[in-house]
């Protein structure tokens, strides 16, 4: 169950957006799957909510009277760091105070009708991606792997290492390419001939170094140099 938390104090926008989202859901690949929405005008009512329930995407107005989108931002984050924020606002001038909060789309209420397509497309293949699976079939053994709590993959001679985020190392009989090109389009990059990393888990970036959220710290070749900064600066305003 996908659960979509949509606040705004304006009643006509909020079943305005409520409809477009259904609608466009209704149309998406992602149709055949269950979605429940909570809709409020109330900005207390919603931070409440989402204080004490777990939801995977939440669509915020910023300026609302009593309680902003900002405060609720900051409440969701505290609570799960995972939930997809995406802010709505009259107002271009929020956009640099809402990076704090790591939203992962801001719209304008004035493109809705073009904006908000992309955005609900792109939460909506993030939230489903995240639960996705690597399938490792090895003699008398058959894994599956979270794609989410990939950290890295490393390669070692005729098998790869999968490193994940409960500490263990699964060793898989592939190469990086074979992994680089099934694992393309769910946030994995490579960063080295003998390395593939999920941005997702990429701490920081100090000059030609990589630092994961295991402590491990992978050099990027020089050829992967460019294209590595570019693809974490994207992900880091998503």
């Amino acid at each position: 169950m996908i659960k979509i938390v949509i606040c705004d104090d304006n009643k006509e926008f909020l079943m305005q957006i409520e409809k477009k989202i259904n609608e466009l859901i209704v149309e998406s690949e992602f149709s055949d799957y269950k979605y429940e929405y909570f809709v409020f005008n109330n900005s207390e009512e919603a931070l409440k909510f989402c204080e004490n329930c777990k939801v995977e995407i939440v669509f915020l107005d910023i300026d609302m009277p009593d309680v902003n989108g900002f405060d609720i931002a900051a409440a969701i984050k505290r609570a799960d760091k995972n939930t997809l924020i995406i802010f709505i606002s009259n107002y271009d001038n929020y956009v640099y105070s809402s990076l704090i909060y790591r939203p992962f789309r801001y719209l304008r209420k004035s493109h809705l009708d073009t904006e908000l397509p992309e955005a609900l497309n792109s939460a909506l293949k993030c939230f489903i991606d995240e639960g996705r699976f690597l399938e490792l079939g090895r003699k008398n053994l058959y894994q599956k792997i979270l794609l989410s709590n990939i950290i890295y993959i490393e390669s070692n001679k005729n098998y790869c290492t999968i490193v994940s985020t409960d500490a263990n190392r699964y060793d898989y009989r592939s190469t990086v390419s074979q992994l680089e090109n099934e694992l393309k389009d769910s946030g994995f990059l490579r960063i080295h001939a003998a390395f593939l990393v999920n941005l997702k888990h990429i701490r920081k970036i100090y000059k030609n170094t990589v630092f994961m959220d295991d402590g491990r710290q992978i050099n990027i070749s020089r050829r992967f140099q460019e294209q590595t900064k570019a693809a974490f600066s994207q992900y880091l305003r998503k």
